[in-house]
């Protein structure tokens, strides 16, 4: 059985297939973001929102631009977000651009400046982002003479630039006409496409036969043999849109496609695939409009089912370390295969995660061949789960099955293996069944688990803010006695993070399971009292096992937090990559 063959499985003997690390898989996905943007949550909601649920989200690559304008420097707001992420391990794919109607030509001298400007954290220049949608001043040379150009020079500026050298080069993402601009390979280490899947399931063909395999071999003539990233795709939900470019699925079948697409994109050999994007740019209650509605977050924040699926299975596939070289998992699939897609990992610790799902349409678009859309007809469709069982001549000594809802929750339960041999219902959406070979089950059976943190508090629970002695202002007078610790016992070597949240009064906006806590305004006096959480900061300490704590003294970045109550949400990870579970403990600041 041959790895990353995206053809449905059938009845076939036991073979052993090599698998790839989890880890790979993890860094192959990123996303979109548009920090520049005012008017969106990008600019307006930065720290409260952007920041930490990009974090959460568990992607460790970002694509966004270049800017070489005229005044443009390391003090400017865009600059200075992109080094505050670079801080917590995220790096950048930044996209450059030659004079368009709505954007100036990138200054190709000034590419060292732009990755100093964002800490470094820059690990490719990307040619031009659709050259072939982009509007040109009157005069201007045709598209394909300036991508042509601008690829070349991006290529000569990146290489000529010793402080570049470990920044690759992305070819242009042309939209239509690939292969108008010939052959760019030798200005460029790796291939670019915009792989949308247009409303289909990532594998589906649409209503002509046409798949993304169908186009591939186009997208990739002008960057030759090289290997290839996506730095655009996914789904839009805008499904009351009256004929878009691009046809939307429903939220739910979204958090459905999108695993499925991350996966079957690193089966088919994309180095990295950029999820087209993280939030919503602006409201649009009536769903009517494309652009407004490609996020993994709403407006508002709130996380849509693909947010929470994306998060959940990083989440558990997670396993940063040196390269290694996995091994192979000998095992057959049988029953109902004919629509059963899988991609194969493995850990450090040699634990194998077989993915495997459906590849069937959850959403009718309301697409037919050679007519009218039938509007009427659009919406979710009912997918049977396919009766599978999974027959394993490795020996494993326990077996779990991770599995996502609706929501896109990720839960998991323990599976029976009965001489090798695990039945499952495999639905539309994702399940990862995770096989734990016999070392590691006796290394955790012998203690070596993911790392406890029991007799969690905070000490004292009320406090004043702790301000230093000297400087400037109030900051001058002594120091006031304050701050608090927070106390914890841990099990094993690790690193703790505290998450400091500010706790603020609101009302609850929505029905049912669907209501959210949000803040309060003359719109919205008469929802339910609840409270609602905006996130400050993670204070990281690496600490040993034992009785342990952390000193906070209620000032960050030298300002002191105004009175009011609080919540720390504490959790240790080891050093390779497990995590505990998550402790809250609430305080309360007074003034001095």
């Amino acid at each position: 059985m041959t790895f990353g063959n995206p053809s449905a499985l059938g009845q076939s003997p036991a073979a052993a297939e090599p698998a790839r690390p989890a880890d790979d898989f993890v860094d192959s996905v990123g996303v979109n973001t548009h920090l520049h943007y005012t008017g969106t949550p990008y600019d307006s909601a930065f720290d409260r929102l952007i920041r930490p649920k990009l974090l959460a989200l568990g992607v460790r690559h970002v694509r966004d631009g270049a800017y070489t304008y005229a005044g443009a420097g390391p003090s400017t707001t865009y600059n200075q977000r992109c080094r505050s992420l670079a801080a917590a391990g995220i790096r950048f794919d930044l996209v450059t651009t030659f004079r368009t109607q709505s954007s100036a030509a990138t200054d190709y001298g000034q590419l060292g400046a732009v990755a100093s400007w964002c800490a470094n954290a820059v690990e490719s220049f990307e040619g031009v982002n659709e050259p072939d949608h982009q509007g040109l001043p009157a005069g201007s040379p045709s598209w394909q003479t300036q991508t042509i150009a601008n690829q070349k020079a991006v290529y000569a500026a990146v290489r000529s630039n010793p402080a570049l050298s470990n920044v690759a080069v992305l070819g242009p993402s042309i939209s239509v006409s690939p292969t108008d601009v010939g052959d760019l390979s030798a200005f460029m280490d790796y291939g670019n496409w915009h792989p949308y899947p247009g409303g289909n399931c990532p594998g589906c063909a649409d209503v002509y036969g046409q798949t993304l395999e169908t186009f591939l071999p186009r997208y990739r003539a002008p960057s030759g043999a090289r290997p290839m990233i996506a730095t655009e795709t996914g789904y839009h939900n805008a499904i009351k849109a009256g004929a878009p470019s691009q046809r939307a699925v429903s939220e739910r079948a979204a958090g459905r496609y999108m695993p499925r697409l991350l996966f079957t994109q690193f089966n088919r050999g994309f180095v990295r695939s950029y999820i087209y994007e993280l939030i919503d740019e602006r409201p649009d209650p009536g769903k009517t409009a494309m652009d407004a509605n490609f996020g993994l977050l709403r407006n508002d924040g709130s996380e849509k089912p693909a947010y929470r699926a994306v998060a959940g299975i990083l989440g558990l596939l997670r396993d940063p370390g040196q390269p290694f070289v996995p091994g192979a998992l000998t095992y057959s699939l049988s029953g109902q295969t004919a629509t059963v897609q899988h991609t194969l990992l493995q850990k450090r610790d040699g634990t194998f995660f077989l993915a495997l799902w459906q590849e069937r349409s959850s959403y009718d678009t309301g697409a037919r061949a050679n007519a009218p859309d039938d509007v009427a007809a659009r919406g979710d469709r009912g997918v049977s789960d396919q009766l599978v069982r999974v027959s394993v001549q490795t020996p494993v000594a326990r077996a779990r099955v991770f599995r996502l809802d609706d929501a896109g929750t990720l839960t998991s339960a323990p599976a029976a293996l009965t001489a090798g041999k695990l039945d499952l219902a495999v639905p539309d959406r994702v399940t990862v069944v995770e096989l734990d070979p016999p070392a590691r089950a006796t290394a955790a059976s012998a203690g070596n688990e993911p790392p406890r943190l029991s007799k969690v508090r905070v000490s004292p629970r009320v406090f004043s803010a702790r301000r230093q002695t000297g400087g400037r202002g109030r900051g001058r007078r002594s120091a006031t006695r304050g701050g608090t610790r927070f106390v914890y016992t841990l099990s094993k070597p690790a690193t703790v993070r505290i998450a400091i949240d500010r706790v603020l009064p609101g009302r609850r906006a929505g029905r049912s399971k669907h209501a959210r806590c949000v803040a309060r305004s003359s719109r919205r006096h008469g929802g339910r009292a609840c409270h609602r959480h905006r996130w400050l900061v993670t204070l990281r300490v690496a600490k040993q096992p034992g009785r342990r704590s952390t000193s906070f003294s209620g000032v960050l970045r030298g300002r002191a937090l105004k009175q009011g109550h609080y919540r720390a949400r504490l959790t240790a990870t080891d050093a390779a990559g497990a995590r505990s579970g998550e402790h809250r403990v609430r305080f309360k600041i007074v003034r001095r």
